[in-house]
Order: structure tokens, then C-alpha cells, then sequence
């Protein structure tokens, strides 16, 4: 699979963020892939940009500070410091041509769209198992308690997709989110949204995402039967990819 062209941005506390161009036409248009957290922009990000690229749509996929091949450390990165990091790709972006933006976000990835799309001229979006409560136990509960966390002021976490690493999430992350719960500012969300969520999610409840869909105006929710967190059915997240494709090809 093509990794797409790689660059760096720089945000305001000097660390260098990783990027890729997944590039498809000479035209105005990008998406940019937002990824969850704990994680990076390889995996379902990489698999989402190059399913873009191969139909037509430009595509860029990043990696917040502290995740992935990006600079800082994990414990800097919750909701505003990840919607900062974006709204920074997202002005390198215009600064090189692109005009009409359009936001593909996963887990946290999708509380990251819904800020930008609260804040950006945004023409589409797409979002995946979006969480827009940051807070839900179900997000910590099984790794640490209330209490805990913010005595220690952080606590660790597998990452989904590479069990033998691990992310620390500061105490910081959960007092942000708390500034960041959506369900209500979605309501002046005007963008057509198509929302994916999987029956079978035991990270994010599909309720959020169903009453994220009752708030926003013009959003479609589509449930995956049998699909996990990751929109995976039987490991595959094809039918997913069929439906952003389709989606992508409407608009």
C-alpha cells in the first residue's frame, strides 16, 4: 500500500508533526484523515487515505504530537491539543492551493472533526466510531479510576493496534474533554456528515453516535452489523471503505 509523499509541520511548542500526501489530481479538493487516540495515522488512517486516493480524492493523514512518528510526548495530546495540531495541517494545506476541505475522523478522530467542523469551512465529513464523549467511563473505567488518574496525573494504555506499546493519558486529557462533550454544539453542525458505527463497538457506545445523528441536521448514520471499534468485520473493514467510497462519490 502507498504510504503517500511524506512531510513535516511544526506547531507552536516546536515539536514536528508527521504527514502524509496521498495525492491523487491536481485539483482543489483534500480530505484530511484524522486518527483516534490512543494511536497513530498508519492502520484504518492509512487504509482510509489510499481508499480515497484510489477513487479520486486527495487525502492527508497526520499524527498528533505524540503519537506515532510525530515529536512530544503522549501524555500532551487530548482534544485541544490534537484540534490545535489540525487546524495547524489544515492551514499548511490551504497555504498550498487546497481550497475545499472535506474531514474524515475515527474514535477521538471524530471529536477532532466535529471542533473543526464547528470552526472550518468544511464540505463533507465522514466519521467513524466518532466519540463525542471524551469523558464516557467506558473510555478509562476498565484502566484506571477517577481518583487515580488524577492523583498520578496520568495512566497507561495498550495501544489497540500494537499491544506491545503503550500510551500514558494525562489527567489533562479528561479535564479538556470535559470543555468538549458535543453532543450539544453538533446542533450547529451544518455539514453533510455520514456517521459509521459498528453494533458490535465496545469502546464507544453506538448510542452516542445515534444521538450525535438526532443532533446534527444533515447527518446519515450507518450501522455495521457484526462491525467492532474499528469498523472491522471478521478483521476486514471493506464494507466500511464500500460506504465512505460511495459516500465520497455522491458528494
Amino acid at each position: 500500500m502507498d504510504e503517500g509523499r511524506f512531510f513535516t509541520v511544526t506547531n507552536e511548542a516546536g515539536e514536528r508533526l508527521a504527514c502524509w500526501l496521498h495525492e491523487a489530481d491536481k485539483e482543489k479538493h483534500i480530505t484530511l484523515v484524522l486518527h483516534g487516540f490512543p494511536g497513530d495515522a498508519k492502520g484504518g488512517s492509512l487504509e482510509r487515505a489510499e481508499t480515497l486516493k484510489q477513487n479520486g480524492v486527495n487525502a492527508c493523514r497526520f499524527e498528533y504530537r505524540g503519537c506515532g512518528d510525530s515529536e512530544g510526548e503522549s501524555t500532551e495530546c487530548t482534544i485541544e491539543t490534537a484540534f490545535d495540531d489540525a487546524r495547524l495541517v489544515l492551514a499548511i494545506l490551504k497555504d498550498r492551493g487546497y481550497e475545499n476541505i472535506s474531514l474524515v475522523g475515527s474514535s477521538f478522530g471524530g471529536a477532532v472533526a466535529l471542533k473543526l467542523a464547528l470552526e472550518e469551512d468544511v464540505e463533507t465529513m465522514v466519521l467513524c466510531a466518532p466519540a463525542p464523549d471524551l469523558t464516557h467511563p467506558d473510555e478509562w473505567a476498565q484502566h484506571t479510576t477517577l481518583e487515580e488518574w488524577k492523583d498520578k496525573g496520568f495512566f497507561e494504555i495498550p495501544d489497540m493496534d500494537d499491544p506491545e506499546n503503550s500510551f500514558k493519558v494525562s489527567f489533562q486529557y479528561y479535564l479538556d474533554a470535559k470543555e468538549n462533550i458535543l453532543f450539544e454544539p453538533a446542533r450547529d453542525i451544518k455539514v453533510r456528515t455520514l456517521i459509521l458505527h459498528g453494533d458490535q463497538d465496545d469502546v464507544v457506545p453506538l448510542k452516542d453516535s445515534q444521538k450525535l445523528a438526532e443532533n446534527m441536521p444533515h447527518a446519515l448514520l450507518i450501522v455495521l452489523e457484526g462491525a467492532d471499534h474499528k469498523l472491522e468485520v471478521d478483521g476486514s473493514r471493506s464494507e466500511s471503505m464500500r460506504i465512505m467510497r460511495e459516500w465520497f462519490q455522491q458528494e
